[in-house]
């Protein structure tokens, strides 16, 4: 790599820590959601009853236990602070930008490479609260459970995408898959069930080895929900699965609604997305070019349209909701521009 890349790759990472990690102790606690996760970190330290949650003198039920699990060791470490229990989404929403714009130098060149980074350091509503006055609390930077989701959710999409050249990738496949859905629940299914799809219609030699990541997967969720209904039996079923997985998708909670369009609003408005016109060139370059038969391409239009579609289907509306579209569509405005420029630099 020469010096020049290496000093702009040099730049972008200085300007990336600096968006996750200044003032990330300083800023207040939000009462939605950080608020309630660090208690239940606190209350389920004082309980010591793990692997149970608690909030209160209750258990918690409402969400999956692996962020929270995380966040107990990261307290009992460096203690509890405004910095410490926001780490773990920092730290998660650096790897992901690392790790994509990686991916996009390997599979579309140098280009595509700056154009993922950039995109993500223009996405306001990853790093700043409340971006163009929307309610929107969970960032990279909050004390909140999806940034550490995406990171799986991300590995899990690569796994899928390489899933034909690796035999170890079923096992890497399950494993990501697995945790995702145990930080915050079923939307890290989207990279298996999308290669699941791919499979049952093009591929059939590979259903023993998507079969084995399903297991692999089921041997790391399972455990954790046997354990709550063994325990808890119906309050736990009741809590976490009907009202915040079931009645959450078809009404909405808590005074949370808006029209099916609420997400492409977000995703139009340029100061939660500023590169949103360039996710629209992509799709359009996408069909005009019949990029289909590009299975990275196909991949990532297909989870990109799902993050979209999903939400936007579920009738309890909250503007995080969105947030796993963003590492995919990064990616698809890295492709577009890599393979537009890349080209003429060659020539």
């Amino acid at each position: 790599m020469d010096k020049k890349k290496l000093v702009l790759i040099l730049i972008l990472l200085v300007v990336t820590v600096y968006r996750l990690f200044f003032g990330l102790g300083t800023q207040p606690i939000e009462r939605w959601d950080e608020k309630t996760n660090i208690d239940v970190v606190t209350d389920t330290i004082n309980q010591n009853k793990f692997p149970s949650l608690y909030l209160g003198q209750e258990p918690f039920f409402e969400k999956p236990p692996l962020w929270y699990f995380l966040n107990i060791g990261i307290a009992r470490t460096f203690g509890i602070s405004n910095f410490s229990m926001r780490a773990t989404s920092a730290f998660s929403g650096l790897l992901i930008i690392i790790l994509s714009a990686y991916i996009a130098w390997r599979w579309w060149g140098t280009v595509a490479m700056i154009a993922t980074w950039v995109t993500y350091l223009f996405t306001n509503q990853l790093f700043v609260n409340n971006a163009g006055g929307y309610f929107a609390t969970h960032t990279f930077r909050s004390a909140d459970l999806d940034a550490l989701q995406l990171l799986f959710l991300l590995i899990a999409f690569i796994s899928a995408v390489e899933f034909e050249n690796n035999k170890h990738f079923s096992l890497v496949l399950g494993i990501f898959s697995g945790l995702a859905v145990l930080t915050k629940g079923p939307m890290g299914l989207l990279p298996i069930i999308i290669l699941t799809c791919s499979i049952i219609i093009n591929n059939r030699r590979e259903i023993v080895r998507i079969l084995k990541a399903w297991i692999v997967l089921m041997s790391i969720v399972l455990p954790w929900y046997i354990f709550m209904i063994a325990n808890f039996g119906n309050d736990f079923i009741q809590a976490n699965i009907i009202y915040h997985i079931a009645e959450r998708a078809l009404i909405p909670l808590e005074g949370h609604n808006s029209t099916m369009w609420f997400y492409l609003e977000i995703l139009t408005s340029i100061k939660m997305f500023l590169p949103g016109i360039f996710l629209l060139v992509s799709f359009i370059w996408v069909i005009l070019k019949k990029k289909f038969k590009e299975r990275r391409i196909i991949f990532l239009l297909l989870i990109v349209l799902l993050s979209l579609i999903i939400p936007s289907l579920v009738q309890t509306k909250l503007a995080w909701y969105i947030l796993p579209i963003y590492p995919f569509a990064a990616m698809l405005i890295g492709a577009f521009f890599g393979e537009i420029i890349n080209p003429h630099l060659r020539n």
